[in-house]
């Protein structure tokens, strides 16, 4: 199944730090991005969300910077090309602005439902660190 690469930026005013906690930890994912998140020694990841297991495992952390998180392969073509989502936060030391880019690379390929999609999620992780 063909994958697509979906990208986006989103300003806060949170700091790098306390944005990083939301997007790394099984915590702070469970507050906003989905039902439960929980994580093994191992380094396996299970995302839950629609009631769904979603496994993954970190393949890029960089703190207070950045994390990915790899999806094990459903079919056999996501071996070669698995999907990913990718967490990337960026400062901007004249503004003291944080963005945080998202990148979805997955088979949703329609990019109004994706935008609408991260619109929400984005909504909610403001929610919870109390921006508006």
């Amino acid at each position: 199944m063909a994958k697509f690469k979906f990208t986006n930026e989103f300003e806060f005013q949170a700091s790098p730090k306390i944005l990083f906690e939301f997007i790394s930890t099984p915590v702070g994912l469970s507050q906003w991005f989905c039902e439960a998140a929980t994580t093994t020694l191992k380094n396996v990841w299970n995302l839950v969300w629609d009631e769904t297991d979603h496994f993954a495992t970190i393949t890029h952390n960089k703190p207070n910077k950045l994390v990915r998180f790899q999806f094990q392969p459903i079919e056999n073509e996501d071996t070669h090309d698995p999907s990913y989502l990718q967490f990337e936060i960026e400062k901007s030391e004249l503004t003291r602005v944080a963005f945080l880019k998202i990148t979805d690379y997955s088979a949703m390929n329609n990019k109004k439902e994706l935008e609408e999609l991260w619109e929400n999620l984005i909504h909610n992780l403001k929610t919870v660190i109390r921006e508006k």
